[in-house]
């Protein structure tokens, strides 16, 4: 604890994962993995405007310049992860 507060960290696969996402995420992109989208569920993934099964993904590690954005760790640590814009 310091000045009272607890302090917290994270670790593990999902944030590394959701970190790299975030980093390559630009211009307006609201990027979602299949995973979270696989989690949704029906009145969740209707809530949001999602069809979940006419969805179509890149994998993160194709995205333009994904390597440059993210210093490589995108495409490294998450380039295969499947994720989808929103916009």
């Amino acid at each position: 604890m310091t000045g009272g507060r607890l302090e917290v960290t994270a670790l593990g696969d999902e944030v590394n994962e959701c970190a790299r996402v975030e980093q390559v995420a630009t211009g307006g992109q609201q990027l979602v993995t299949k995973t979270l989208v696989e989690r949704l569920d029906d009145a969740s993934a209707e809530a949001l405007g999602l069809r979940p099964r006419s969805l179509t993904y890149r994998l993160l590690g194709d995205l333009t310049d994904a390597a440059d954005r993210a210093g490589g760790k995108a495409e490294r640590d998450a380039g295969t992860l499947a994720v989808h814009d929103l916009r």
